[in-house]
């Protein structure tokens, strides 16, 4: 299987989602992209994270969910 230019860019399918479902939507959480792309929660949040970490991203708790 070919891969994307964001996928070779970020390092990943996981990486590429939230990137995308992002731009998408404007704010987005973790199960919300694994089921648009079809891809383990696991490998979304562990993504999520590391973009929160490296300061791409900011998170906030909206009730029982992670934004």
């Amino acid at each position: 299987m070919n891969s994307t230019a964001l996928e070779d860019l970020f390092g990943g399918r996981a990486a590429e989602a939230v990137l995308l479902h992002l731009f998408h939507y404007g704010e987005t959480y973790g199960r919300a992209v694994a089921r648009d792309f079809t891809i383990s929660l696991n490998s979304v949040q562990r993504q999520l994270d590391r973009f929160e970490r490296a300061g791409a991203i900011v998170c906030q708790r909206q009730g029982l969910t992670l934004l």
